[in-house]
């Protein structure tokens, strides 16, 4: 009875299952789109936000069930951002990464939803279709720091080789699926989240674009490695650490799939989905070393 009270009572109890549920529905949003993508679904509900025009519900058919998913899922996560916004903006615990980050996660999922929105009705340059891709992700790193520093309210950010690091690595991963979007030009599987598949596809743009981009690959990996060998160094890390290269493994394996058997659903799908799984995976290990526990500290 007492734990339940307790429980009840809990001022951070609110904040953190709402920021909790926020950063999910923000990465599974990430996640359906990149399953529409890899499906090539986006146009199977020509409405918005409805799927056909006087009928809301798709047919059963995979296709707009995808899209129309993803749309729901998106709606949802852009529902929780705000309410993470509300109630971190009246929290008195976390600082400026509770109060002011889900502010900016939800600008960048609210510019992300429009532009997603205009792609449906009218469609986007290539371009823009790279900042819809870059905002969703950016709001899903946000929201992995601004929900450990809720977790951790009385933890100070710290500047720590490790945490320069991991941001870094966030930083450059992202960047490199942004890239895809516009060295894929005809709609090949490069436009969707995923790394390049070590080989100049005919079907995209200038051969030198896509050999720039396979070098920032190669550094991109290196970074992402060298947090997961780092995190596995930790005991308290060391499982976060193998996930990381676990997903790291997973993504080259499928990567090298698409490259000898080409481009197919499933292949597409899960390359699209793990690359998602190992962002995610990569920015809470880079949050939770920005907000390090004291066993944590001085941790590479």
């Amino acid at each position: 009875m007492s734990q339940a009270r307790a429980s009840r009572t809990d001022p951070d109890k609110l904040p953190r299952t709402v920021f909790r549920t926020a950063t999910v529905l923000t990465f599974l949003t990430i996640v359906m789109g990149g399953l529409v993508c890899a499906n090539q679904a986006g146009a199977s509900c020509p409405m918005w936000p409805w799927c056909y025009s006087g009928r809301p519900i798709p047919q059963a058919r995979l296709d707009p069930i995808i899209e129309f998913t993803h749309r729901v899922v998106a709606i949802s996560a852009g529902v929780l951002l705000l309410w993470a916004a509300v109630v971190g903006r009246r929290s008195t615990r976390g600082g400026a990464l509770v109060r002011v980050i889900p502010w900016i996660a939800l600008g960048c999922a609210a510019a992300s939803a429009t532009f997603g929105m205009l792609a449906v009705l009218y469609g986007i340059p290539l371009w823009v279709g790279a900042l819809d891709l870059g905002c969703s992700l950016t709001a899903m790193a946000l929201m992995s720091l601004a929900t450990f520093a809720v977790e951790r309210p009385r933890v100070p950010w710290t500047v720590t080789r490790g945490s320069i690091v991991g941001w870094v690595a966030v930083g450059a991963v992202i960047l490199l699926h942004v890239t895809g979007i516009l060295v894929a030009v005809n709609g090949y599987f490069t436009r969707c989240i995923g790394w390049p598949v070590w080989r100049i596809i005919s079907a995209d743009a200038a051969p030198t674009w896509q050999e720039l981009r396979m070098g920032w690959s190669f550094i991109a990996g290196l970074l992402v490695v060298t947090c997961a060998v780092a995190a596995w160094g930790s005991r308290s890390l060391k499982p976060h650490g193998a996930l990381l290269g676990v997903l790291c493994i997973l993504e080259l394996a499928f990567v090298l799939w698409l490259r000898e058997e080409g481009l197919s659903k499933v292949a597409g799908s899960l390359t699209s989905t793990a690359a998602a799984c190992l962002l995610w995976c990569l920015a809470l290990l880079s949050a939770r070393r920005s907000l390090p526990t004291p066993t944590e500290r001085g941790l590479f």
